[in-house]
Order: structure tokens, then C-alpha cells, then sequence
């Protein structure tokens, strides 16, 4: 696939003429829609095993409003993710990127930058044209996201992070800096505007990589996959839930805080949040980390305006 990809300008040409110019092995063409999700994808799979994709690959949507809508965009080499990957949101606002990096043999590997979930002022510009030369297979994508606001940047090797990474918030403040060696708080800014550096950032409660406020922003990202259930179950409600962080900052259970059987509502909004990037830091008195808690707690409340029914959500980090 041919990419230029220039202060966050994609241009995606028609990936099966570059499927063809690309391949190093005899390859098959595929398209498949999804008719539930109403993703499409275009990649190609091995001529001698239809299981294994090689090459480009994007998942996208049409979209009436919107035109070509990017979800997905790279390439497998053999069955696993190779080079440069990129991910855009998967809701309103469209094609705004989310994360940009690179894979080695089905690993993320090298310096990776992430983008804000949900940025100030996050309406992107899209313009999409269908390609004149192989209209019913390609579509020429220019994706030109001007307003997206960096979240993270720092290094990965063999799938995992390491060494110093930089989080940001949408004002494109530092919030935090964390040695993922050694799973060390480097800096911390609250939420108040307190900075901690060195030593004093050494005794911390459980926290979220990345901030407070990208917590929330994980768990609204995370509901709009499930907002038409919780529409359709139609209650207001306000659910608390506890995630119990253990010394090595591992995930080790999710629950909610009332200790009950959980409703079908609450199993939807479990079922959210436990779905969530799992990236925390344990709590640490002078350096010493320990196993500890943390609470987020979800407001819904129904409403029906204009005939339809809609959902309005609040989700509180209840920690620091």
C-alpha cells in the first residue's frame, strides 16, 4: 500500500493496485462486510492457505454523512502485523487517529505515539473520492486530522512498553512520566495543578496510566460499543465499580462495589469497562508498591427527546 503521511495528512491508494505492486507471494483479494457491525474489509490471503491475510490491509465503513469512514489501516506479513499501523475512532467524530506505530512480527515494537480519545474541539476534515481506475474494489482516502492532540509517546519492545513514556492531557500538558522498566512514577501532575517529581513522586495511590481523565476517556470510548443495549434496557441507574490493582500493577479483578448480583445492566457496564486498556500503576509508599484499589462510578439516565429515545452518561474517577 502506498501511504504519505505528512502532519497527520493519509492518503490510502486503492489497496488491491497496491496489493499487487507489494506482494512477494501469490495472494488472493478479499472483501468482507460485517452485517451486523457494517465494517468492511480489504486485505488479501495466501493462494495456498485462505487463512492467513498478507499484505494491505483497512477496515472502513460508508457512511452517508461522512462518505469512507477509516477504522484500520496497515499490513500483515505471513499472518502477523507489520510496519506501520494506523487506528481511528470508531465513533462520531470520524476519522480522527488515535494511535500510530509500528508492528514486528505481530508485536508492537519502537516508538508509538497515541492521540487524544476525546480532544477539545475534535471535529476532523475528511474529503473521500472514489478511485476512477478500480471503482467497485478501492476507494482514494485523504484523511487531513488537524486537531489531533498527542496522549502518550514512548517505546515499545517485543509487545510491551518500556523505558520512559510522556502522557498528556487535552491540553497538551504532561501529567505523568513513568519508567515502565521499572514501573516507577517519574512525575505526576494532579488534578489540582500539584507536580511531584523525583522522591516526592514516590508514594502514590493506585493510579491509571495516563491520567484521570484518560480513565474516563477509555470507559465512554469503551460504552459506545454497548450504548444501544443500555438505551434498549431502558433504566436510569448509577453503578460504582472497584478494580483491585496487585504490587506488579496487574489487573487482578473487577467488581462492582456493592458486592450484589449484578443486574443485566450492571453486566453490560461491566462488560465495558472490563474491556478497557488494563494499564496501571500500583500504589507506592516511598517506592514500595504494594496491592490497592480504585473506584469509577457510572451515571445513566434516559431520556427522550424529539421521540427517540438517548442516553446520557457520566462516568467519575473516583481516585487520583
Amino acid at each position: 500500500m502506498r501511504r504519505l503521511l505528512t502532519s497527520f495528512q493519509l492518503i490510502v491508494l486503492s489497496i488491491f493496485e497496491a496489493a499487487t505492486a507489494a506482494a512477494q507471494v501469490e495472494t488472493i483479494p478479499v472483501i468482507r462486510r460485517n452485517p451486523t457491525t457494517r465494517d468492511i474489509e480489504e486485505y488479501s490471503v495466501l493462494i495456498t492457505n485462505k487463512d492467513i491475510r498478507h499484505g494491505p490491509y483497512a477496515r472502513y465503513q460508508q457512511n452517508v454523512f461522512a462518505g469512507v469512514v477509516m477504522f484500520e489501516s496497515g499490513t500483515y506479513d505471513q499472518g502477523q502485523k507489520e510496519g506501520e499501523w494506523l487506528v481511528f475512532r470508531e465513533y462520531s467524530p470520524w476519522n480522527k487517529l488515535i494511535s500510530k506505530g509500528n508492528y514486528h512480527a505481530g508485536k508492537p515494537e519502537g516508538w508509538w505515539t497515541y492521540y487524544q480519545l476525546l480532544p477539545p474541539n475534535s471535529a476532523g476534515l475528511s474529503q473521500t473520492t472514489v478511485s476512477a481506475a478500480n471503482a467497485n474494489t478501492g476507494y482514494l482516502v485523504n484523511i487531513t486530522d488537524t486537531s489531533a492532540v498527542i496522549q502518550a509517546y514512548g517505546q515499545y519492545a517485543l509487545g510491551k512498553r518500556i523505558g520512559l513514556w510522556t502522557y498528556y492531557d487535552t491540553r497538551k500538558q504532561v501529567v505523568q512520566k513513568v519508567n515502565h522498566f521499572t514501573n516507577q512514577l517519574l512525575y505526576w501532575r494532579q488534578a489540582d495543578g500539584v507536580e511531584l517529581a523525583g522522591s516526592a513522586a514516590d508514594t502514590h495511590p493506585v493510579l491509571y496510566v495516563g491520567g484521570k481523565s484518560q480513565l474516563e476517556a477509555e470507559i465512554y470510548h469503551s460504552m459506545n460499543k454497548v450504548i444501544a443495549t443500555i438505551v434498549a434496557i431502558g433504566r436510569n441507574n448509577v453503578a460504582e465499580f472497584v478494580f483491585s490493582i496487585d504490587g506488579t500493577g496487574q489487573l487482578t479483578n473487577l467488581t462492582l462495589a456493592s458486592n450484589s448480583n449484578p443486574s443485566r445492566y450492571e453486566k453490560v457496564l461491566l462488560k465495558a469497562v472490563a474491556d478497557i486498556p488494563a494499564t496501571w500503576l500500583p500504589q507506592s509508599d516511598s517506592g514500595n508498591f504494594r496491592a490497592g484499589e480504585y473506584r469509577v462510578r457510572i451515571t445513566t439516565k434516559l431520556q427522550t427527546p424529539y421521540e427517540r429515545q438517548a442516553v446520557l452518561t457520566r462516568v467519575e474517577a473516583l481516585g487520583k
